[in-house]
């Protein structure tokens, strides 16, 4: 088991989706460390992360994917 324990809240969880650095952190540490992800917080960013994409021209279903696949680091 993992020694260290990360909260992550919904704008780390949009900055997953729509950024590269935190992706990558979580994809290189997910399997030393926990990742805590609040209910809430997933809930938050799966409602914001589509608008925000298609402000920036981008697939909201894709986004939302990407997301939806994430979450193997915390569940």
């Amino acid at each position: 088991m993992p020694s260290k324990t990360l909260v992550v809240d919904a704008n780390i969880l949009v900055r997953a989706v729509l950024g590269v650095r935190v992706r990558e952190v979580i994809e290189t540490y997910g399997e030393s460390v926990s990742f805590f992800v609040p209910d809430i917080a997933y809930s938050e960013a799966e409602e914001h992360v589509a608008t925000l994409v298609v402000k920036r021209g981008g697939d909201p279903e894709k986004a939302i994917a990407l997301l939806r696949s994430l979450a193997v680091w915390w569940t």
